[in-house]
């Protein structure tokens, strides 16, 4: 039996939507709750090990859903009386699978919390995830950052180690718990994130030494990527001293607002993080006499009460942890500091920390992952129905982009490796659901992808019933009879003379009567004397959306022409100008001579060509490179026909 496959649309750009889009949740939805009240390693940091793993290895979307201007720690949403925070992260039915299911049992087992919908749920998507960043630890006190992955699950594999002299355009975030900057030595951070968009995470005194290096060559370049002309030097401030004071908002700051919300991605968190941060060498960062955080700065945690400095003051106020466009630019990479040795821990405040560290690394991915506008898809598809199916992607850091096409049903791609393609389904069941899946990678191996939603059900277009052709030495009549045609637009006529090379040669609209059985026709003028001793015909039913289906192939039997083929010479064949045709003394003079296209239109036509003699120049300068048939027609009504490629 025929059966439908119904797409539903589900575009996904990764980190896409800052302002929240509506979307639905079939039951059976998985949610991960980020905001248990007592916050450990297992239900605050695996989570990040199972969105890295659902993204990397299963190319599943991953819904980011943050409760709009809420307050800190307020919900996000709630569902079945529990209220969930933190930054809530939500996989559609849709994409569990029983091998996603397995995986999140095992997460689950890890200490990851979580639950099944047991009903429909309307949510306020923030952002939609599709892809992992590439991190480069820096090799200074790397076990540090190590310690990050270590605790949420993420293989090492996801990140290589390599000194800032190394990054370039394949780099994605360049991680530095602690270092001693130089410019010598990370110079390169400068125009690394300036033209590859890199972004940049860094703690304790790295901060104050980084953001005031100067070129030695040229001393217009500074490293102020979040204040405009560098910090205190962490030798000459105290530490802050906790409590400390959340969200900075100044609505004139420096002549311009300066703010940063709870519902901003990177400060997704449950609780306080001071106490992670009142550890080390630099514990707050101060911009220094003259210099101020630029006003594209968000400042998630600060010391209102600094000694060195206060809030109010027009350099402050100590932030503590913050992020920003690097220089203030919007073509720049992200930078993001956080006060402190080392962050890592199992107390609730190093989990916040963290947190924030994993939250960064995600939304920074939408400056250089391949974009997806769209995935072009019919609405409506039947099995052995050949589909026109295609992706619009674009690279944010203009790298070449590769294509990779897969099914969840059976069925075969026209080419699996480009952004237009087509695909034919086959054996679906009747409302089973499956998907559709194309990968867009670039040059950096980055990658992004869409996935559509199918549903098999049961209709049928329209059926032929009947084609078969007629014909005589001019012409030869097509003809084919439906019955339910549904949402159909059109038939496109092909024509072939070997059975297995075809050529479009008209279009046909369908019938607007309302009568059950339709009939339709297509005279194909010329076509007796095309070919050989066949040929072959097949039907295009093209529906409204789009989408198209074939029919059988037909055979045309024709017959032998008057004068044999061993009687008349046609030569150069191929040509490029002109092509001379003898006929031989003892054959009968045509009346004319034409010379027609392989649709059958006629493009050039002589009346008594062989008057004086048994030889014409046929002049094929004008001519477009192709194949061409030379007609004789004669006295008696017969044709003759041979075959000439003009090159």
């Amino acid at each position: 039996m025929k059966r439908i496959l119904l797409f539903v649309i589900s575009c996904s750009l990764f980190l896409s939507r800052v302002n929240g889009q509506t979307e639905n949740f079939p039951s059976g939805s998985y949610i991960i709750n980020m905001g248990s009240s007592s916050q450990t390693i297992s239900n605050g940091l695996k989570p990040y090990g199972l969105i890295y793993e659902l993204l990397k290895t299963y190319h599943v979307p991953v819904k980011w859903v943050i409760g709009q201007g809420k307050s800190k720690d307020a919900k996000d949403f709630a569902y079945s009386s529990v209220n969930y925070k933190g930054g809530t992260f939500v996989i559609s039915a849709d994409y569990i699978t029983s091998a996603v299911s397995a995986r999140i049992s095992a997460w689950s087992t890890a200490g990851v919390v979580g639950n099944y919908t047991t009903s429909g749920l309307i949510l306020n998507v923030t952002q939609t995830l599709t892809s992992v960043p590439n991190w480069t630890l820096n090799p200074v006190n790397v076990s540090i950052s190590k310690s990050f992955f270590t605790d949420a699950g993420i293989p090492a594999s996801a990140y290589t180690m390599a000194n800032a002299t190394g990054l370039g355009a394949c780099n994605d975030i360049f991680v530095m718990p602690h270092a001693d900057p130089t410019w010598n030595n990370h110079g390169n951070l400068y125009n690394w994130n300036r033209n590859y968009m890199g972004a940049i995470w860094a703690g304790c005194h790295a901060v104050s030494v980084l953001e005031s290096l100067v070129n030695p060559s040229n001393a217009s370049e500074q490293m102020n990527f979040l204040s405009t002309k560098g910090l205190i030097n962490y030798n000459s401030h105290n530490d802050g001293s906790a409590p400390f004071s959340y969200f900075f908002n100044r609505g004139n700051y420096n002549g311009a607002p300066i703010s940063a919300r709870p519902d901003d991605a990177v400060f997704q968190m449950i609780g306080s993080e001071d106490a992670a941060h009142t550890n080390g060498s630099e514990q707050v960062y101060i911009p220094s006499s003259g210099s101020s955080w630029r006003n594209s700065t968000h400042i998630g945690c600060y010391d209102s009460i600094q000694s060195n400095v206060n809030a109010n003051a027009s350099n402050g106020p100590a932030a503590i942890t913050l992020y920003g466009r690097g220089f203030g630019l919007n073509t720049s990479g992200y930078v993001m500091y956080q006060g402190g040795h080392d962050i890592e821990g199992s107390n609730e405040a190093n989990i916040a920390a963290v947190r924030q560290f994993f939250n960064f690394s995600l939304m920074v991915m939408t400056d250089k992952v391949p974009s997806i506008a769209n995935l072009n898809v019919p609405a409506q598809i039947q099995e052995g129905t050949t589909y026109n199916i295609s992706v619009n992607a674009s690279s944010p850091v203009g790298s070449t982009l590769s294509y990779q096409w897969s099914a969840s049903c059976p069925g075969v791609f026209g080419n699996t490796n480009s952004a237009s393609t087509t695909f034919t389904p086959s054996s679906v069941n009747k409302n089973s659901t499956y998907t559709i899946t194309c990968i867009v990678t670039d040059g950096c191996s980055r990658y992004s992808f869409n996935s559509n939603i199918m549903t098999g059900m049961a209709a049928l277009p329209v059926t032929i019933i009947n084609f078969n052709s007629t014909g005589n030495e001019n012409s030869i009549v097509v003809k084919w009879t439906t019955t339910q045609e549904e949402n159909l637009k059109q038939f496109v006529l092909y024509r072939s003379f070997n059975g297995s090379d075809f050529f479009e040669i008209g279009v046909i609209n369908t019938h607007t009567n309302n009568q059950d059985i339709k009939n339709y026709e297509y005279i194909d003028l010329n076509a007796q004397i095309l070919g050989g001793s066949a040929v072959y015909y097949k039907l295009k039913s093209i529906n409204n959306d789009g989408s198209y289906q074939w029919s059988y192939v037909i055979k045309h039997l024709i017959a032998k022409s008057k004068l044999a083929a061993e009687q008349i010479k046609l030569f150069p064949n191929p040509c490029i100008d002109d092509a001379y045709i003898e006929i031989t003394e003892s054959s009968e003079s045509p009346l004319s001579i034409e010379v027609i296209d392989t649709r059958g239109q006629s493009i050039l036509k002589d009346e008594n060509p062989f008057i004086d003699n048994y030889a014409y120049k046929v002049d094929m300068s004008k001519m477009e490179k192709g194949i061409y048939f030379i007609i004789l027609n004669f006295e008696d009504g017969s044709k003759t026909s041979n075959k000439l490629i003009k090159r």
